[in-house]
């Protein structure tokens, strides 16, 4: 049961990765399109081109596991208290404390 939980942790890590690496793909196509009609474009250092490519991909990793993170928590709803008539409310420790 464990092992079949972590193969498909690796393997859903694994598709993320892949979608990550498509996206960058996909904007190094549509950039080097744009820049093939520039000729400054084409004689930019290769390094540079592929630092700002890392770069991005590190960019777009960690937005991805951000919004992984994001979709994975449990969300409670905060009740409103309810008050009968004539009471008031009690102030909490913390409001005694830091209030002015």
């Amino acid at each position: 049961m464990a092992q079949a939980k972590r193969e498909n942790a690796f393997y859903l890590q694994n598709v993320e990765k892949a979608r990550v690496l498509n996206i960058v793909e996909e904007r190094k196509r549509k950039r080097d399109a744009a820049g093939s009609g520039d000729a400054a474009a084409g004689e930019a250092a290769p390094k540079a081109k592929k630092a700002a490519g890392d770069a991005e991909a590190r960019a777009a990793a960690k937005a991805a596991e951000a919004a992984r993170f994001e979709a994975s928590k449990a969300r409670f709803r905060q009740r409103q208290p309810i008050l009968k008539e004539g009471m008031e409310v009690v102030p909490t420790v913390a409001s005694k404390l830091f209030a002015k």
